[in-house]
């Protein structure tokens, strides 16, 4: 049950970590949209919407992969608890 409770911790912080780094991300690439760099001259924006963009991708990725988890460990403690029961009604 610890070990659940530590998943599902560890799972909201990296989705909420991830939500921020995609807000942040999106101001800061819009407010260097106007500066250049000094090489190759162009916006800023390109290299600094990288970081939203994947952050966006990975949270698209995680979010199905914890449901997901979260699906199959239900379904165990479902059977498990099933099994037990039966396991119960036999001893009787």
């Amino acid at each position: 049950m610890a070990r659940r409770g530590i998943w599902l911790f560890s799972e909201i912080l990296t989705v909420g970590f991830l939500i921020v780094l995609v807000y942040f991300g999106f101001i800061l690439a819009d407010k260097t949209w106007r500066f250049k760099s000094q090489a190759m001259q162009i916006p800023q924006f390109f290299l600094y919407i990288s970081v939203p963009v994947g952050a966006l991708l990975y949270l698209f990725r995680e979010i199905p992969g914890a449901i997901r988890e979260f699906k199959t460990d239900l379904s165990k403690r479902q059977s498990g608890n099933a099994n037990n029961a039966t396991k119960g009604s036999e001893a009787i």
